[in-house]
């Protein structure tokens, strides 16, 4: 009987290394074809780009697309590839985000997202066509633009002092204008209100050159609006800033206070922009882009150009921007609850 198992077991020997054999070249083919994959994904991504990279920008044309450009041209003369700027407005950046979602995840496609896209859309509407954080991949934050407390020169408040005590002499009187509806000015007018207790009637206007002329035309009593809209007219003596939405002073208005150090908090939302790319692009042209974009935030030419416009140049890993986006649309989705906030 042991006889017969062991003439059975000697029988299954070369079955057993043939199977082994066979695992064995499965394993050595699975090995190779990751090799294969790996060193063509790092031959891709060392190659990357081979032609001109098309960067959307979801607003017109003299907006806030000169941040938009001096980036482009950073990285464009770094990579020896053009980066070809196409402004794309409407919709509140929508039609240039479907844009980005529907081209070839390639990284030939990017987009310059705003916080008006990529936040506020979401916080406020359910209806979008697109989803702000499933349908892009970010890559990197690019700024933040603060707001000033801005106000005619010829109203009776110098500070913000005066213009609370204003406020609450006469309830109900006290204007500020915005952008729009769901607007940044919207909502830090309302935050603002809400900070400080006071009643303040809001004005939505389409879009910030009209809100601006009418504050310089002394028809609406203050506004949230960003230095290099305003202060040709603040130099004009025809406005004047009250406070900065900024957590610490601003260098190119160092004797206007924050709102932070005047005790009110909870208006520290700003205008932003960051790079995105479609859904679906590859790990390796993230992580060039993201190399070639932050090492663009921290060149001296780009630093001294946007500084010297009221930008707060910000940088960092794509993770950072994913957590400082959420973190964005949590906080507007607040606000939306908190005051009633409606889309138009």
């Amino acid at each position: 009987m042991g006889a017969e198992v062991l003439a059975g077991f000697r029988q299954g020997i070369p079955q057993i290394s043939r199977r082994s054999n066979t695992v064995a070249a499965g394993l050595l083919a699975c090995i190779a074809r990751v090799a294969f994959l790996t060193s063509a994904s790092v031959a891709f991504a060392q190659g990357y780009p081979l032609k001109p990279i098309s960067f959307v920008l979801p607003v017109p044309p003299g907006s806030i697309d000169m941040a938009g450009r001096v980036y482009a041209e950073a990285v464009s003369n770094a990579i020896g590839q053009r980066i070809i700027v196409s402004n794309v407005g409407g919709s509140g950046g929508v039609q240039a985000m479907q844009q980005v979602k529907n081209a070839a995840p390639d990284g030939y496609t990017i987009l310059m997202g705003t916080s008006a896209g990529m936040a506020v859309l979401k916080a406020v509407r359910s209806d979008l066509p697109i989803d702000p954080e499933r349908d892009f991949r970010p890559v990197t934050l690019l700024y933040l633009v603060p707001s000033y407390v801005t106000t005619h020169t010829g109203n009776p408040f110098r500070t913000i002092a005066e213009l609370l005590a204003f406020a609450r002499k006469n309830p109900g009187k006290l204007t500020y204008g915005s952008q729009g509806i769901a607007s940044p000015g919207h909502f830090q007018g309302a935050m603002f209100a809400n900070s400080v207790d006071v009643d303040m009637l809001h004005v939505p206007y389409k879009g910030g050159i009209p809100m601006i002329m009418d504050l310089v035309a002394q028809r609406v009593d203050i506004g949230f609006n960003t230095w290099s809209a305003t202060n040709e007219f603040v130099r004009g003596g025809k406005l004047r800033y009250l406070a900065v939405t900024e957590l610490a002073r601003r260098p190119e208005e160092p004797t206007v206070p924050t709102l932070a150090e005047l005790g009110i908090r909870g208006v520290e939302h700003n205008v932003w922009a960051a790079v995105y790319a479609p859904e679906k692009t590859p790990d390796e042209i993230i992580t060039r882009l993201n190399q070639e974009f932050v090492r663009a935030a921290r060149a001296p030419e780009v630093v001294k150009r946007l500084t010297a416009e009221g930008f707060l140049i910000r940088s960092g890993t794509p993770e950072d921007l994913r957590k400082f986006q959420s973190n964005e649309i949590e906080y507007l989705r607040a606000a939306v609850r908190k005051f009633g906030i409606k889309p138009e």
